[in-house]
């Protein structure tokens, strides 16, 4: 019902011209391409485009950040190459952060497993797999753990002859996206949680990723997204020392002029919806309302 209000036409366009920052918007795949392009539309109609590279030159030279959207996606979903060209034709330079150890490969991202295993009902360790705050859970537990506990689960599905495979992104298509003039950037090696990492692990997650994209010749900027959202202080120190410029979160806000360098707010968008959510988010009254929960929650 809230959201239903929120997200009435009238209503969102009038808090888009109302409500000021940067929409950074955090999208992940892409399973309704019409879908998508509708809500496109929607945005180019009200907002100026901004791309994570005039974000980081705001930052680095003090200026305030630009009104407008900016379109990123998170883990480099295959799906998200169907939307390079038209985000091309209108106007958007969108930035794709990506985690190198998957490219090229048919490794899975953890949660895949374990929404794998959920479908079919799995009990790991003790675990049942279809109770929904199980991928939630594993987000907080050491990282060791969650491996050992995400290895378990990979072992239960061969043994019940289920795949463990998926379509990844390969080099070719990520320079493909980067040759019409969308941008790339780092997202970790492999996706853990930074705040549930030793020291040393942040360390290898960001700089085993960065290295890849120079040896590799992968265009990139200088700029970083969370997995998860998760910032540490530890991992902003080693994104300083590598010449970073800025870092995403995911923690739902319109970016603001008085931001921290490395943790710049994105809004958690759902690319394939039609409804008013989506609306009511790209227009920053969810995300405001969100916040208005939490300080009373």
């Amino acid at each position: 019902m809230v959201d239903g209000i929120l997200g009435n036409r009238a209503v969102a366009g009038i808090a888009s011209s109302l409500i000021d920052g940067t929409r950074v918007l955090g999208l992940h795949g892409v399973e309704d391409l019409d879908c998508v392009l509708e809500g496109l539309d929607w945005i180019r109609a009200r907002f100026q485009p901004v791309s994570v590279s005039e974000i980081a030159v705001s930052v680095e030279t003090g200026v305030p950040l630009p009104d407008g959207v900016c379109i990123t996606f998170d883990d480099g979903d295959p799906s998200v190459l169907d939307l390079a060209m038209p985000l091309t034709e209108m106007g958007f330079q969108a930035a794709m952060f990506v985690c190198p150890g998957v490219i090229d490969t048919t490794t899975p991202y953890w949660w895949e497993l374990i929404r794998r295993g959920a479908r079919h009902s799995l009990r790991v360790e003790g675990i049942q797999l279809d109770q929904d705050s199980v991928e939630s859970d594993l987000k907080s537990w050491p990282d060791e753990q969650r491996r050992a506990f995400i290895d378990s689960t990979r072992q239960a599905l061969i043994a019940r002859g289920i795949s463990v495979e998926a379509r990844q992104l390969t080099k070719a298509e990520l320079l493909q996206w980067s040759g019409i003039g969308h941008e790339v950037g780092n997202h970790t090696w492999d996706h853990p949680m930074l705040d549930t990492c030793s020291d040393a692990e942040q360390e290898r997650q960001i700089r085993s990723a960065h290295h890849w994209f120079v040896r590799e010749s992968v265009p990139t900027v200088p700029v970083f997204a969370y997995p998860n959202g998760n910032a540490t202080e530890r991992s902003n120190e080693i994104l300083r020392s590598l010449g970073y410029k800025c870092g995403f979160l995911f923690d739902h806000r319109v970016a603001r002029a008085d931001e921290r360098r490395f943790e710049i707010s994105r809004i958690r968008a759902n690319a394939d919806s039609r409804s008013a959510r989506f609306r009511a988010s790209v227009s920053g009254l969810h995300p405001q309302v969100v916040a208005v929960r939490e300080r009373l929650a």
